[in-house]
């Protein structure tokens, strides 16, 4: 059989078209069998099937053997599902390797209902179903669109691209667009347990959340543009996210590191490391350099876990439907008690938060500096602990808080009782400085510490003219009665207030 002739740098071994198999580029008949035939050529010789520009239409899975490529000209290179028989996954690796699917579009053609189990697929599944794990697999330039699947559901993983029981997978520049459902799904067979997907790459990614019309059952979409659990040692850098129906970005699983990505307008948390089911938290995982704005919740949320470091990251106007923080350290009921849990959130911007800039309640040794907030309508830094059977230690030092607060709550709050079932927080703050443009009404307290399990200690910080009060404050009495700092819990020392 004459070969077309391919030129593609990226491409070694012998290159098989398509459509000298039969594929029919006008879409008018089925080139199911055809690109089967030419994979199955390639996977002998370790060879790369070509999909010329044109489109194909395709009427049931297409299993890509080891040592395979599959590859086209972009977007104009379409494959897309027969619309007249039953849904199906569009493409399969199967306990196969060494494999790369480069620069094609796989098109769903019109969104089904994914509440129903029978209408859920992929358009890329690669996965073990109890055999070998499939690994060294390459996906680049890839766009996905129209797809309906589900999350991480007990009727079985589905996604655009769906990770299950894997591990060294590289995905980049890829795009998805109007899928009805989870854009790529990092996760492991339904029923079994442990960390079986890992060492999985995800850079300068596009995905943007299914689109009007919606599912009445679904409004927002629903799905996330990553979701996943069970797995470790997951990157997720330079992606552009935006509108899906549930976090954004969700990674649960243990070294998950996010990086210089973008992330808007989702229903839920821009970026959300950790779950409360088990095997779920992002202990040794970090957050840095990323955009989050408008999102429905908070801009980063974090659960659960420990040795965090969020670090340079861009956080603006979140929590746009139920008035959540910009970046929230949240107690769960997986929460693991007696173990040592160090956070570090440095040099982050945090602006326009709709309830506070920073909200922490679990941890036990927490180390907050150089971060710069502004405009938090109901405050700045907000810390307790909630987890009764610990003590947090947290080290407040060298942030820049302006107008976060309202007439009755402080640019930095320290609060933990005995009453609300919390543990006991030793608090360091100082070298910050804050600063009103009006005091009285905008952030009528600088620090406060409540509670009877708070330890508090304040010194060299610089306040506003804008504040009531000169000098250094160093009786208790003369403490509670200043609207600068409000402090009602008994056992604080060594305070020293100073004023500008």
């Amino acid at each position: 059989m004459a070969l077309t002739k391919v030129s593609n740098s990226m491409i070694s071994g012998a290159s098989f078209s398509i459509v000298d198999y039969g594929a029919d580029s006008t879409g008018s008949t089925d080139s199911t069998t055809a690109i089967q035939l030419a994979l199955t050529a390639a996977g002998v010789s370790g060879g790369a099937v070509y999909i010329p520009a044109g489109d194909y239409k395709v009427s049931a899975t297409i299993s890509i053997p080891s040592d395979a490529t599959l590859y086209g000209e972009g977007h104009i290179s379409r494959i897309f599902r027969d619309t007249a028989v039953s849904v199906f996954d569009v493409l399969e690796i199967l306990n196969k390797s060494h494999i790369a699917l480069k620069d094609f579009y796989i098109d769903g053609v019109s969104k089904l209902d994914n509440a129903i189990v029978a209408n859920r697929y992929c358009g890329v599944r690669i996965w073990a179903n109890g055999g070998t794990r499939p690994n060294d697999i390459e996906i680049h330039g890839v766009r996905v669109d129209k797809i309906s699947n589900g999350e991480q559901q007990t009727e079985g993983n589905r996604a655009s691209i769906l990770l299950e029981d894997c591990y060294d997978v590289r995905i980049s520049d890829c795009k998805f667009y109007d899928n009805r459902g989870t854009a790529i799904l990092i996760t492991i067979k339904n029923g079994t347990s442990g960390i079986n997907t890992e060492q999985i790459q995800i850079e300068q990614c596009w995905g943007k959340g299914e689109q009007s019309p919606y599912l009445a059952a679904y409004p927002a979409g629903f799905g996330s543009f990553i979701s996943g659990g069970n797995h470790q040692d997951v990157l997720v850098s330079g992606c552009y996210v935006d509108d899906f129906g549930f976090s954004n970005i969700s990674m649960n699983g243990p070294r998950s590191t996010v990086i210089n990505n973008i992330s808007k307008n989702s229903t839920y948390a821009g970026i959300n490391l950790g779950h409360t089911s088990v095997n779920n938290n992002c202990d040794d995982s970090t957050i840095i350099g990323n955009i989050c704005t408008l999102n429905g919740q908070e801009g980063i949320t974090v659960a659960g876990s420990k040795n965090l470091v969020i670090d340079g990251n861009v956080l603006r106007d979140n929590g746009q439907t139920a008035g959540r923080n910009e970046i929230r350290i949240l107690h769960d009921g997986n929460y693991d008690a007696g173990e040592s849990k160090k956070i570090v959130i440095s040099n982050n911007i945090i602006l326009e938060a709709n309830n506070i800039g920073l909200l922490i309640e679990c941890g036990t040794d927490i180390f907050v500096t150089g971060n710069q907030i502004a405009d938090g309508s109901l405050g700045g830094m907000f810390v307790r602990q909630k987890e009764s059977a610990e003590v947090m230690n947290v080290y407040i030092t060298n942030n820049h808080i302006h107008d976060c607060g309202g007439s009755e709550s402080a640019a930095i709050e320290v609060n933990s009782d005995t009453a609300g079932g919390y543990g006991q927080v030793n608090a360091t703050i100082m070298n910050n400085i804050i600063d009103s443009s009006a005091a009285t009404t905008i952030q009528a307290l600088g620090i406060m510490g409540t509670g009877d399990l708070v330890d508090i200690q304040i010194n060299d910080n610089w306040f506003s003219a804008t504040y009531s009060g000169t000098g250094v404050n160093t009786n208790y009495a003369n403490r509670n009665a200043k609207p600068l700092n409000a402090f009602s819990s008994a056992t604080m020392v060594n305070a020293n207030i100073i004023n500008a």
